[in-house]
């Protein structure tokens, strides 16, 4: 069995033998290799380009990536693990257009290898538009432009990797898509628009550097996405796939992390649809061109859309040219539920109309948690605006110089354990409202009353174990004239002045309000005696050094003898 060869064709089925080349250049043109080959190259085009891979010979061309030689045969590329772009002859030089061959890299690593794909530092040039379509057409794209990726591939760039969208007239464009699919991840680099090298006069706002439209358990981390001509990521209700449930038509389990979205010309991110969104240690910042210009945007883009369960962790909203953070939805089919907010911080926005978040019609359960409402420039109020008729709350945020305006469709409020210190203004401003509980906050030198009532359609207030401070003069805390209809609580509060003559009173006109529960019993503290009082109010009487209680009808010392 060694003389006929037996020995021989085994070892060379175990061991596969490689001819070895500099670049594929040496493939092509050597015309001694013969089908069933083995070929290794060491570079794609140059010396360490990482562009080094296998190819089989053969008589048949392979589907994707097959050079076909000068004898005839074909070399076709074949899948290792962690593959690089640079294998397909992908390189980022800055002028190629490497659209197809990215998608065609996509196909083979998520056909034939481990749907693994590296992008290696350099500018890939990306065309993202939709070729069948001209400049004047409107509207956003859905499975077209740019790079489509699959379900299964990981896109992992380099931090020097830029993916840089070719400039173009037309209104809209995708870099990467991620249509009706599953398990994605993108990770690392720059993905930047063209909203310098824009030209054309057609306008526009629908160019996306990321478009998820349906989709699930999708993962973009530790990248940037700048100058977008719209958004920097949107996600996006399935539209025209009726074949679909609502749960595949909307996406999923997407997770973004470690995410700056700067300088985008519509929206730092665009939520129209989705199901458990995480979202942490983001940014979205500088938001500006064209409306709506916000950093984000939670809107359903149709009836059908909803949107619920969003989380936002440790992220920073700030300099956006309109809201900060806006939710609203237009139909009451396309609700916008369990948002939260925690951890994160909000610092200037740029809206005529002042509001720096805007929580409106069709939301509900709603919470800010642990976040610091950091306003900086003092020309500018910072407004949160309550527009729903659902339940919104505040707990243990930093308010710094800050207002809270609850508008219309009466919605219900919880502000527990906040450190409040409001602009020169009163900080909540509320025109109706269902159920609102102010508790355990401490107000920090308010300056033009803390709470104010602006019409009768308001049901319940609770105002219970507030830490109260002003250095002002003459100051309300609840200006309630106009609230007729509204039942009160307010117990165990403690209200302290410290200007000269400085008075701080509820003030409420007898007979406006049905006191419940105990009505007013709060401690309060200050230089002077306080103007309506209520019966049972205690005070600090400082010429005397001494606590003082208001029987109903006049102050007297604890013992009893008058002050």
């Amino acid at each position: 069995w060694l003389d006929d060869g037996t020995l021989e064709d085994l070892i060379s089925k175990l061991i596969l033998t490689y001819h070895v080349y500099n670049n594929i250049s040496e493939v092509i043109s050597d015309d001694g290799l013969k089908d069933g080959d083995n070929v290794q190259i060491m570079n794609f085009r140059s010396l360490n380009d990482n562009g080094g891979a296998f190819y089989k010979i053969s008589t048949s061309q392979g589907e994707l990536f097959s050079y076909q030689l000068n004898n005839g045969l074909y070399a076709n590329l074949l899948p290792t693990n962690k593959m690089n772009v640079h294998q397909f002859g992908i390189f980022g030089d800055g002028k190629t257009d490497i659209t197809d061959l990215f998608n065609k890299a996509i196909q083979f690593v998520t056909s034939y290898g481990d749907s693994y794909l590296y992008v290696p530092d350099g500018t890939y040039m990306v065309n993202g538009i939709d070729k069948s379509k001209t400049p004047s057409d409107k509207g956003h794209l859905l499975d077209a432009g740019g790079i489509k990726l699959l379900s299964g591939i990981t896109v992992e760039h380099s931090p020097n990797t830029t993916m840089q969208i070719i400039a173009t007239n037309y209104q809209a464009y995708n870099l990467y898509r991620i249509y009706n699919v599953h398990d994605v991840t993108i990770k690392g680099g720059v993905l930047n628009g063209d909203r310098e090298t824009h030209f054309g006069t057609y306008g526009g706002e629908w160019g996306y550097l990321i478009a998820i439209s349906g989709s699930r358990n999708v993962h973009i981390e530790n990248l940037t996405c700048q100058n977008a001509w719209g958004d920097g990521i949107n996600l996006q209700y399935l539209f025209n796939q009726n074949q679909l449930t609502q749960e595949e038509k909307t996406p999923t389990n997407i997770y973004l992390n470690n995410v700056i979205s700067n300088m985008n010309r519509r929206q730092g991110a665009s939520i129209e649809s989705g199901e458990n969104i995480v979202i942490s240690n983001c940014q979205f910042i500088n938001t500006n061109g064209t409306m709506p210009a916000f950093g984000v945007d939670i809107e359903p883009g149709n009836e059908n859309s909803t949107v619920n369960r969003v989380y936002f962790l440790n992220c920073l909203f700030d300099s956006n040219d309109n809201r900060n953070l806006g939710m609203y939805a237009f139909t009451d089919t396309s609700k916008i539920t369990n948002i939260t907010v925690k951890n994160c911080t909000f610092g200037s926005a740029h809206s005529i109309d002042n509001y720096n978040i805007s929580v409106e019609q069709n939301t509900d359960n709603v919470v800010f948690i642990d976040n610091n409402f950091n306003f900086i420039e003092d020309s500018q109020a910072f407004i949160i605006l309550l527009n729903g008729a659902g339940k919104y709350t505040f707990k243990s945020n930093i308010f710094n110089k800050a207002k809270m305006f609850l508008a219309s469709n009466k919605p219900s409020l919880l502000c527990q354990d906040n450190s409040i210190i409001p602009l020169q203004e009163i900080f909540f401003e509320i025109s109706t409202s269902k159920n609102v509980t102010i508790v355990n906050n401490v107000c920090d030198d308010f300056s033009s009353g803390f709470l104010l009532y602006t019409s009768s359609d308001n049901d319940e207030l609770i105002f219970n174990n507030n830490i109260m401070k002003t250095s002002k003069n003459q100051q309300q805390i609840l200006l309630l004239d106009n609230s007729k209809n509204t039942n009160v609580i307010a117990v165990n509060n403690i209200i302290g002045g410290s200007g000269t003559d400085s008075q701080i009173t509820y003030l409420i006109q007898n007979g406006n309000q049905k006191i419940t529960n105990g009505g007013f019993s709060s401690l309060v503290l200050y230089d002077n005696k306080v103007n309506r009082p209520r019966e049972g109010d205690i005070g600090y009487y400082k010429p005397a050094g001494k606590l003082i209680v208001y029987t109903g009808q006049k102050w007297v010392y604890y013992d009893g003898t008058d002050v």
